[in-house]
This record gives C-alpha cells, sequence and structure tokens, in this order.
C-alpha cells in the first residue's frame, strides 16, 4: 500500500519547494535584520537540509532520489568538466571573506543549498514527473529552478544579476538533470551545485558587463556538455 504522499508525489515536490522559498525569503530578512552576516540564513538552511535528509531516509526513498553512489563508475570520467564548470566563477579572481567563520558559513551554505535544491528539482520534482514524460519533466523541473532564483530579489540583489541567474539557473537544472539520468545519482549535481555557489560566494562582485559575458559563456558551455552527455552512453 502506498503511503499518502506517495499517491500526490508532485504536489510533495512542490509543497517542500514552496516551504524552501519560505525559509529563504525568512533566512534573507533574518539576514538583513541582524548583525550576523549570513549566519542566521546558514543555521536555517543547514536545518533545513538535515530535516530533509531525515524525510527522505524516513520514506526509504533514499535510493530513488539519488542519494546513491554512481551505478556506472567508470563514465565518471565524463563528470570531470564540472569540476571546471563550478571553478568558472573564479574567472575574474578571488576574494575571500574576512574571519574564518565567514568562510566556514560560506561552505555550510553553499552545501546546505546543494543538497536542498537538488532533491528538491532533481530528486522529488524531476523523479515525481518523470514516468508520465521525461524530456517534459527535465524542462518543468529546470524551469522552475531557474524561476526559483527569483528569491534572490529577497537579497537586495540587483534585478540584471537576479536575472542572469535565473537564466543560467535553467540551463544549469537541464544540465544536472542529465547528469543525474546518466548515472542515476545525485551525488555529482549535490558536489557540483555547492562548488559552484562556493566559488560564486569567493569571487569579487563583477561590472555588469564582465557578469554578462561570464553567464553567457556559462550557458553555453552547460548546453553544449548537456548535449554532449545526452549523446553519451557511459559504460559500466
Amino acid at each position: 500500500m502506498k503511503r499518502p504522499y506517495e499517491k500526490t508525489e508532485p504536489a510533495l515536490a512542490l509543497a517542500l519547494i514552496v516551504l524552501y522559498t519560505a525559509a529563504g525569503v525568512l533566512g534573507a530578512y533574518l539576514t538583513r535584520i541582524a548583525n550576523f552576516g549570513e549566519l542566521p540564513r546558514t543555521v536555517l538552511l543547514l536545518a533545513a537540509a538535515l530535516l530533509l535528509l531525515r524525510f527522505v531516509a524516513w520514506t526509504g526513498n533514499a535510493e530513488r532520489y539519488g542519494l546513491r553512489k554512481p551505478e556506472r563508475v567508470a563514465g565518471l570520467l565524463w563528470f570531470v568538466p564540472l569540476g571546471l564548470f563550478a571553478l568558472s566563477n573564479l574567472c575574474y579572481g578571488v576574494s575571500l571573506p574576512d574571519s574564518a567563520l565567514k568562510i566556514l558559513s560560506a561552505i555550510v551554505l553553499a552545501v546546505s543549498i546543494g543538497i536542498l535544491e537538488e532533491l528538491l528539482f532533481r530528486g522529488f520534482l524531476f523523479r515525481s514527473l518523470e514516468s508520465k514524460n521525461v524530456e517534459n519533466a527535465a524542462v518543468v523541473s529546470s524551469v522552475l529552478f531557474g524561476l526559483f532564483h527569483f528569491i534572490r530579489l529577497f537579497d537586495g540583489a540587483a534585478p540584471i544579476f537576479v536575472l542572469c541567474q535565473a537564466v543560467l539557473s535553467v540551463a544549469v537544472g537541464y544540465l544536472f538533470v542529465t547528469v543525474f539520468a546518466k548515472c542515476d545519482s545525485l551525488l555529482p549535481c549535490i558536489v557540483t551545485h555547492a562548488a559552484f555557489n562556493l566559488c560564486g560566494a569567493f569571487a569579487p562582485d563583477p561590472s555588469v558587463t564582465r557578469l554578462l559575458v561570464l553567464t553567457a559563456a556559462q550557458i553555453l558551455i552547460a548546453t553544449a556538455y548537456t548535449v554532449i552527455l545526452k549523446k553519451k552512453r557511459l559504460k559500466a
């Protein structure tokens, strides 16, 4: 017998995404009113990531949602470029925070977001829709992932930055869906996502021109890489 949440899995996925969005907005608000930098949001999202992992363990669907070792280990060499893609955020240099606490907070925040967003958009949402049509599921999860990033407006981020991040996230989201489908594991996606965000946090704020150039280059790289992966049959 199916548990209640299994009968309406897409609705559950959307509900969890809404809750995560609310947590993100709350975290941004606490960050603005507190004098502790990103610490309030970091603690909140770390707690959310641990709760989500606990929920996945409780459902017994850890493997279904991608929390497993990649099946095609030999084919993982094809995912090495993901690391280089994450490092692309540092193409204009490195700007480390001025304290060890801020560096630790950035690392924890990047990992927490990587876990949350990969599980929610690729694990829950994509998995809940793929039985009907895999390609449509990939598109829906990627587009919603892009739209989700407009939450950064609550951080006070510049609209041009938010727009670039949202469009890039659609391309990156589709890339991650492809990776997930190829190796049946979210671990490469989680690691890359966390590394990408961390490199972004340690990068200096670019000018508008540099931002547009970098975003365009990253979209082209993500798109080309996706096409290559979709055509490649990874051998066990």
